[in-house]
């Protein structure tokens, strides 16, 4: 599971008693913590950056409580109607900083392609993560978001995408219906992508993100009946493309 939130306080906002306190309880339910979804690089790129080191400190002792080394991260919004080549020198800067205290932390920073972000594309995502080359520095590939950015998730994005993903965020997007839908139902191209993943072999984490009920900027709501069938539709679609997965 992610670690996102406890009683709906983000996990910026906790302190360390509470979050032993729910590492505790995900362990005697039988979890395992894939990541903490941090929303570091949520911010805009014209705010002070100083304040997302000791955050980054903050969520790398949290990993440690919860037996993950893996930190989500984001790549900062852009202002409005700017090209975002003229923030790319900036974006860079920050992402090297937050990977150095990731390697002295001995934690892998994931990053995430998002909208209205610099790295709204895999190949701005990809360009920060090459630029950067640290292996405490990869990618986590989210091909819902890129049905509003533009690029096709399967047939233009992942080709490039493929050498730097360690980790995946699940959901779908119907452009059709303008809703968000169960995977495989909408346009993200699960299905060649779980096969081409079992052709070759990857390894790594699939989180559910499905955002059925509800989906915002900062935040999403699936609840329990909708989580389910997410994951019934997903788990069904690893199965046909012949993936092993525990």
């Amino acid at each position: 599971m992610e670690f996102r939130a406890v009683g709906g306080v983000n996990v910026m906002d906790l302190d360390d008693a509470k979050v032993a306190e729910a590492g505790k309880l995900i362990r005697v339910k039988g979890f395992k913590v894939g990541c903490v979804t941090s929303p570091i690089g949520k911010t805009k790129t014209t705010d002070p950056f100083e304040p997302d080191i000791p955050k980054l400190h903050k969520m790398a002792e949290f990993g440690r409580t919860l037996g993950t080394d893996f930190i989500r991260v984001f790549s900062w919004y852009i202002p409005k109607g700017e090209a975002p080549e003229k923030w790319r020198k900036e974006t860079l800067d920050r992402i090297k900083k937050l990977t150095a205290a990731a390697e002295k932390e001995r934690v892998t920073l994931i990053l995430e392609n998002e909208g209205e972000l610099y790295g709204d594309t895999v190949e701005r995502c990809i360009e920060l993560i090459e630029a950067v080359n640290s292996p405490r520095l990869a990618l986590v590939y989210d091909p819902g978001n890129l049905i509003v950015t533009g690029p096709k998730p399967f047939t233009e994005s992942y080709p490039l995408a493929r050498p730097h993903i360690r980790y995946f965020h699940v959901k779908d997007w119907s452009k059709a219906r303008k809703a968000m839908v169960p995977a495989g139902e909408g346009d993200a191209e699960w299905p060649p992508i779980l096969k081409d993943l079992a052709k070759t072999g990857w390894s790594g984490i699939i989180a559910l993100e499905p955002h059925l009920e509800a989906a915002g900027k900062f935040s999403g709501f699936s609840g329990p009946d909708l989580f389910r069938k997410a994951h019934t539709a997903l788990t069904g679609l690893m199965r046909a493309a012949g993936m092993e997965f525990r």
